[in-house]
């Protein structure tokens, strides 16, 4: 497994006997989710020594529907905020704590609120990522 520079899992190389349900359970992830977190469709059970991607970023869910920018590495690095996005979920796809998505963008008064919360949010928004590798 390895862990973002926030310590929170990012990437999982099955072994034997590992199925969705099992990651998606340890992980504390809906299996349907997970499944559609990964890069390629889905038809069987993952191989061992599969690696499967913890952070959603390319998976359009609610409250985490927009795009996003790359860098030049091809990480994402720049979020585009969609009507009806909160930071919980944007934080969740990408894999990073909401408390560093509202510091590193400044987000007045984010602190005091749920990550639910909206009130910061503004379509057309562009947020800092800083993705962990």
């Amino acid at each position: 497994m390895s862990l973002s520079s926030y310590k929170l899992p990012v990437k999982y190389t099955t072994v034997a006997g590992d199925t969705w349900a099992s990651i998606a359970k340890a992980f504390e992830l809906k299996e349907e989710g997970l499944k559609a977190f990964q890069a390629k469709a889905i038809d069987a059970e993952p191989a061992p020594g599969t690696v499967v991607d913890l952070r959603g970023v390319d998976y359009q869910r609610p409250g985490a529907s927009g795009g996003y920018e790359k860098d030049a590495s091809g990480q994402p690095d720049v979020y585009i905020v969609q009507a009806g996005d909160n930071p919980g979920a944007v934080a969740a796809r990408f894999g990073i704590p909401v408390r560093q998505l509202v510091t590193d963008n400044k987000l007045p008064g984010m602190f005091s609120l749920s990550p639910e919360d909206t009130a910061s949010f503004k379509p057309g928004m562009k947020l800092k990522l800083q993705n962990p590798t």
